[in-house]
């Protein structure tokens, strides 16, 4: 299992950190067009490194995180992947599988966790 984090902050290290107990390799992507390309190489891969979920910045640049939304569900071959979009409460978008406010300390981190693993139904590695 491959997961995508797209995103442009300065705190994917912390996101790096808080996901690193899923049991799937997680690839990152630092903008929006980047997001794009990696989406469509990992969707093209063999069953081992197949993209099977993205965790996406709403503020993602190059195109924004809408944005990478729209153009997924455009596409035939990439409009089941699930995505879970990070966010701020006041912004949902349409398209994506799951929206979660911007984590921002430990049991934020915790819960984001949590909701990626109910969402695209990842069992706990522990």
């Amino acid at each position: 299992m491959t997961m995508l984090l797209a995103s442009d902050q300065d705190d994917n290290a912390l996101l790096l950190v808080a996901l690193e107990a899923l049991p799937c390799q997680v690839v990152v992507a630092r903008d929006g067009k980047e997001a794009l390309l990696l989406i469509e190489l990992l969707s093209q891969s063999g069953p081992e490194a197949a993209l099977t979920s993205v965790l996406l910045d709403l503020h993602t640049s190059r195109p924004d995180g809408a944005d990478v939304v729209k153009t997924m569900r455009q596409r035939e071959a990439l409009a089941d992947i699930p995505v879970v979009l990070l966010t701020s409460p006041e912004q949902q978008s349409a398209g994506a599988t799951r929206c979660f406010r911007k984590p921002t300390d430990q049991e934020s981190f915790a819960t984001l966790r949590q909701v990626i693993q109910d969402t695209l139904a990842i069992p706990s590695s522990a």
